[in-house]
This record gives C-alpha cells, sequence and structure tokens, in this order.
C-alpha cells in the first residue's frame, strides 16, 4: 500500500475540516480554510460550496469588498450558476452604493473594464438576455455615471478596496473565460488576416488571367490594305 503524501493528507485533512464547519455552520471558519483548500486541490464542487458560503456570510456582515471577492471565488468554480452571479453583482452594486461619494474616477475605470470583460463572456455562453445578466448591464451603465460625475481626482477611501476587488476579478477567472478571452481577443486579428488573404489572392489570379489573355491583333489602317494592292 503506497504511503499518502504530504499534499494528499492536507488535502483529506483540509476536506474534512471544511464538510464539519459547513455542517455546524460556523462560516468564519470556511473562510480561514478555504483558500487552503484552493491550494490543496479539494474538490470543486466543495470548493464553489464553500466559497459560497463565505460570500453569503460576508455579505450578510457588511463586508461588500470582501463578498465580491468570494462570490467570484465560487463563480470561477460554477461559472453559470445564476445565483452565485447575482450573489456577485449584488455585492458590487452594494459596494458602489457605499462608496457612491467617495469614488474617483480612476478608481472605477478599471472596475468598468472587469465588468466589460465579465459581460462579453456571458455574452458567448448565450446568457446576455438572462435575467441576472441585466443586473451586469446596470451595473456597467452605473460605473460609467460615477466616472462623469466623480469629483474627486485623486487617491480616496474607496481605491484600496476597488483594487482588490478589480485583482480578484481579474486575476482569479475560469478556464471557461480564459477561452472566452483568447477568441474575443484573436478574432478580429484572425478576420484582419483572412481579408487580407483573400485579398492577396484577388489580385494573384487578376494577374494571372492577364498573363493568359491571348494580345488582340491590331485593325490594319486603310494605307496598308492600298499598298497591298
Amino acid at each position: 500500500m503506497k504511503k499518502q503524501t504530504l499534499q494528499q493528507t492536507k488535502k483529506q485533512l483540509t476536506t474534512v475540516a471544511i464538510r464539519n464547519a459547513l455542517t455546524k455552520k460556523n462560516y468564519q471558519k470556511v473562510a480561514d480554510l478555504v483558500e487552503i483548500a484552493d491550494e490543496t486541490g479539494v474538490k470543486k464542487n466543495l470548493r464553489s460550496r464553500a466559497w459560497d458560503a463565505v460570500a453569503q456570510y460576508w455579505f450578510k456582515q457588511g463586508h461588500n469588498a470582501e463578498s465580491v471577492i468570494a462570490f467570484n471565488a465560487a463563480r470561477v468554480l460554477n461559472p453559470k450558476n445564476e445565483k452565485i452571479i447575482k450573489g456577485c453583482f449584488d455585492s458590487i452594486n452594494l459596494f458602489l452604493t457605499e462608496y457612491r461619494s467617495k469614488f474617483s474616477p480612476t478608481d472605477v475605470e478599471p472596475l468598468r473594464e472587469q465588468m466589460d470583460r465579465i459581460l462579453e463572456f456571458y455574452k458567448v455562453e448565450k446568457m446576455w438576455d438572462s435575467p441576472v445578466i441585466e443586473i451586469g448591464k446596470q451595473i456597467k451603465r452605473r460605473i460609467t455615471y460615477i466616472i462623469r460625475t466623480a469629483e474627486s481626482e485623486i487617491e480616496t477611501p474607496a481605491t484600496q478596496k476597488t483594487e482588490l476587488i478589480v485583482k480578484a476579478l481579474r486575476d482569479n477567472v475560469s478556464y471557461e473565460e480564459v477561452k472566452a478571452d483568447y477568441a474575443r481577443i484573436i478574432a478580429p486579428i484572425f478576420r484582419e488576416l483572412l481579408a487580407e488573404e483573400i485579398e492577396a489572392e484577388k489580385e494573384a489570379a487578376k494577374k494571372k488571367s492577364k498573363k493568359k489573355s491571348p494580345s488582340k491583333e491590331s485593325e490594319p489602317s486603310e494605307s496598308q490594305d492600298n499598298k497591298k494592292n
């Protein structure tokens, strides 16, 4: 019988600890363990449940930035779960409300970029008309309004919290989102290259056609006919 590696032992112990904490509704304990669960490779469905539980816990405690980050972690593990997506968007909305009068444009511009990316992903996944995604579209419009009307141009009390949220949304992404992002970036380049190739082929075909067509004989002039006679 093979000996367990240290990593396998950690994985098993973390799995048991998280299940117990979830059963006892000790969400602070789950919060303490969930990042270790990510590191040790605990099963995906259990990590998703754990992050979702932590997110709801922070949400109820009024820790809006932390709940965004936790909901996003759950969303990455279960990207089409509308309940989790809604939790993430609701947390962003509450965060925007909390710091509404304090934001500078530079605080929220990167957040709008991440909302753009997330919404594009759900458009690719054919969820664009979902009521949950409509919340995301409203958030994007709200951020755009904040950028236009924000008074402060310097670092604000919201800056650090916003940076943490943006970093989480940017760095913690699902494999499906990475593929969608790659396709979104590469598709215009591919279309441009294809258009250039088609145009080059047309030009080559025109040149080839000109070379093959026989040259027309010029009609003899009247003076040449007279000389022959």
